[in-house]
């Protein structure tokens, strides 16, 4: 309901896990790339990904983490790419210490149970990329990943994934 009334429908993973493809939120598109021709004409950053899995170790080949530096912290996160996230959501254990002013909203976890949530305003990285924004430390929610948060794809101008039956 909360949706664009001229939308139709929804592309699903089964048909971007067989193709390489281009999200251009600057453009307000998706571009598929049968051939790879488009990452040939494509500046930017390449970025390792890695793969997913659940906290009892089995593979999600359907889902990707990319490794990101959050402000204050030495390690990079793996947070979990989600072209369905409209924010940065991180799990507890990685929330860094509060450094300055965090506030408090309400959160949905997978199954739509909403619990409370603290933000606060950071800066993160992505490969070469840093850019500033407001993130979530949900209390609830993605505890059957092993991941560390989420990263919405609308952070990025453009995001080109190249697929093998897998992310």
């Amino acid at each position: 309901k909360a949706f664009d009334s001229h939308l139709r429908g929804v592309i699903g993973q089964d048909v971007l896990l067989r193709s390489n493809f281009l999200i251009d939120n600057s453009h307000h598109r998706i571009q598929f790339d049968g051939d790879g021709a488009l990452l040939s004409v494509l500046t930017g950053d390449h970025v390792s990904i890695a793969p997913v899995r659940t906290r009892a170790g089995a593979l999600e080949p359907r889902l990707i983490a990319v490794p990101v530096q959050i402000a204050n912290n030495t390690e990079p996160l793996h947070l979990l790419l989600d072209s369905g996230a409209d924010m940065v959501v991180l799990q507890p254990p990685v929330a860094p210490p509060a450094t300055g002013p965090r506030g408090s909203k309400w959160i949905a976890d997978q199954n739509g149970k909403s619990s409370a949530a603290t933000t606060f305003h950071t800066t993160l990285s992505v490969g070469s990329q840093t850019f500033g924004t407001e993130a979530w430390i949900g209390n609830a929610g993605l505890t059957f990943l092993a991941i560390d948060g989420l990263l919405p794809t609308g952070s990025f101008d453009q995001l080109y994934i190249a697929n093998h039956d897998c992310f």
